[in-house]
């Protein structure tokens, strides 16, 4: 079966960075989608290009699409003199790319995952997705297999009744093309990027609470994401916060009462926010703020989080940074802070983005332990791991102090991300999976 066609689709969540990408150069005049599209792979914002490339180069005829980005759909449905419904452009434009295409394989990542009449539509096509969150049973009505990050996920899924195995994430190494790793000392000495786990619920809550002791007590430096409600980014860039009443909304959400604990906390952040709201917070705010956040700490050691960090600490959390701009953040960091979120805690098995981003980049994972790790990186050689709040300032504090070792950690860690996770051996794990769905159909 060579030359097998794959669909591949993204659905992302980073409402700003697709903003931003509305910026790129690649705009200019009239660009086809095939432009870009192979511009937004480039870019590596979200999942990038990186898979899409990989299966191109095992043989496939692959086409890239993100579902969800309604600038580059509506070009493709305007190149192919295609109609849809204002309300209902998402999933119409996609049916039309996989009638037009006629692929072999679908492979959704992201979510929402696989429209609901997928399968009924489209029989003679293998669904599949990349999972990396384990998500409600009905977010895969379609889906005949699914591809997971770590096991966790995938018994998550095989107690649903879905086929499932486990596929890390991996790290794609043509961004190496565009953003070098930094020789020699680096720029920044600690690091962490990505989502601080603020409006994620109480599976996140572990994050943001080691983010907030590790902001206290290193010199970490962060650049979040922290979202409210919508897909904007709700402490702009001036790090300020509007609470109001929010919070009371989102705990009741996440099913929590609003008892009088949480009253007290809510209305002395509320009323330091709404003095602030104009300007900048005071220097005592942050002090204020963080003896607020102790008060629930004091009955719960994870309770729902309460503010953005940036709010918590404005001279060292900034604006979120993706694609490019978080690979060369990335390369200039010495130390990278990661921490899984909660889901599948009694097993523990690690399996994020960050492991295989940080490392391929040649920065020195500082990560929670998990019982796979071992088998992914060797531990203080190619990466450094923790099992607690203690041992992670520990570790961090000898490798500040020990700079040299943590590049050579770094350094170790890259080559094997570039021997053993790139997108190439991802891909090349994930064909054969699929020739085997593929052959199990023709058998029946």
């Amino acid at each position: 079966m060579l030359g097998m066609r794959l669909l591949k689709v993204d659905t992302l969540s980073y409402g700003a960075a697709l903003r931003r990408f509305l910026s790129h150069p690649v705009w200019d005049g009239d660009p086809s989608f095939s432009t870009l599209i192979r511009a937004f792979g480039d870019s590596a914002i979200g999942y990038g290009g990186g898979l899409s490339k990989a299966f191109a180069e095992l043989g496939y005829e692959v086409m890239h699409v993100v579902s969800n980005f309604q600038s580059l759909q509506v070009r493709w449905a305007e190149e192919n003199g295609v109609e849809y419904s204002e309300g209902g452009w998402e999933s119409e434009i996609l049916a039309q790319q996989v009638d037009t295409f006629k692929p072999d394989v679908v492979l959704f990542q992201g979510m929402p995952v696989t429209p609901r009449d997928f399968k009924q539509r489209f029989p003679s096509t293998l669904i599949t997705a990349f999972s990396g969150y384990p998500l409600p049973p009905d977010c895969l009505p379609g889906a005949e297999f699914v591809f997971c990050c770590a096991v966790n996920i995938a018994d998550y899924y095989r107690k649903m009744g879905l086929a499932a195995c486990l596929t890390h994430h991996s790290f794609d190494d043509s961004i190496l093309a565009q953003v070098s790793p930094q020789e020699g000392p680096r720029d920044l000495d600690f690091t962490f990027l990505g989502s601080s786990g603020f409006n994620l619920g109480m599976a996140s809550s572990g994050r943001y609470w080691m983010l907030f002791e590790m902001l206290r007590k290193t010199r970490l430096e962060a650049w979040l994401d922290e979202t409210f409600g919508t897909s904007e980014d709700i402490a702009g860039d001036e790090g300020l916060f509007c609470f109001d009443s929010a919070y009371a909304t989102l705990l009741q959400a996440q099913g929590h009462s609003l008892d009088a604990l949480h009253q007290t906390v809510m209305d002395d952040c509320s009323m330091i926010m709404r003095s602030q709201r104009n300007e900048r917070l005071s220097p005592s705010a942050p002090l204020r703020l963080h003896r607020a956040m102790n008060r629930l700490r004091a009955v719960s050691a994870d309770p729902l989080p309460l503010l953005p960090l940036r709010v918590l600490f404005p001279g060292r959390c900034h604006g979120p940074h993706y694609g490019l701009d978080m690979f060369r953040t990335l390369a200039q960091s010495n130390i990278i802070f990661n921490r899984h979120t909660n889901f599948g805690i009694e097993k523990h098995a690690v399996g994020n983005m960050r492991l295989f981003e940080a490392t391929g980049m040649g920065a020195c994972l500082l990560t929670d332990m998990g019982t796979n790790l071992p088998g992914l990186f060797e531990l203080d050689y190619e990466a450094v791991a923790y099992s607690s709040e203690e041992e992670c300032l520990e570790k961090v504090g000898y490798l500040l102090n020990h700079p040299e070792k943590a590049r050579e950690i770094g350094e170790a860690g890259r080559r094997r991300v570039m021997r053993d996770h790139t997108c190439l051996c991802r891909a090349t794990e994930m064909d054969g999976v699929i020739r085997k769905r593929l052959a199990k159909r023709r058998a029946v």
